[in-house]
């Protein structure tokens, strides 16, 4: 899951200016307008033997409520749309305790809803992840674990690294 490095990149003040929350999977029943959601798909790039990347596809959505802006709200949706774009776009570097490699705009849709009379727009990223170098840095240990058996404390641990494939576990 790329959700964290993803609310870290987009929950920042140049966004929260322009839009009034940043929502994973769905934003709540009342939420004002213009408000962010967005949620992802992954998969390992299996066409690649031994391939320690996940490539994530992350669409965000954005929504405005009609008439905001003067413009049915498509003026509103493609200042945060610039905005988003500036913070994810080619983006490479670590987020969330995620190491990303690669991200790249996959395409974007605008639409209308006559029904809620909402603006929205749809912008998709194929976001590349590598996920051996998240476990390798050294910033996201230690961790500590619970270990449950039949909804019972069995034990609990800590993860003190990460190296050549073998978790470093102190019991």
């Amino acid at each position: 899951m790329i959700a964290s490095a993803i609310y870290e990149l987009l929950n920042v003040t140049d966004i929260t200016d322009l839009a009034t929350g940043v929502y994973y999977n769905t934003a709540p029943q009342q939420a004002v307008y213009p408000y962010i959601v967005f949620t992802e798909t992954a998969n390992p790039e299996d066409f690649k033997t031994g391939s320690k990347i996940r490539l994530h596809y992350v669409d965000i959505q954005i929504v405005a409520s009609r008439g905001r802006d003067g413009n049915s709200g498509f003026a509103e949706l493609d200042a945060i749309r610039e905005v988003i774009e500036s913070k994810l776009n080619r983006f490479g570097g670590t987020s969330g305790g995620k190491v990303i490699q690669d991200t790249f705009l996959e395409g974007v849709t605008t639409d209308y809803d006559p029904e809620s009379r909402n603006a929205f727009m749809l912008v998709r990223y194929a976001i590349r992840e590598n996920y051996v170098a998240a476990f390798a840095d050294p910033a996201n240990y230690p961790i500590n674990y619970t270990i449950n058996v039949n909804g019972v404390e069995d034990s609990t641990g800590t993860i003190n690294g990460y190296d050549d494939n073998i978790f470093n576990i102190t019991v």
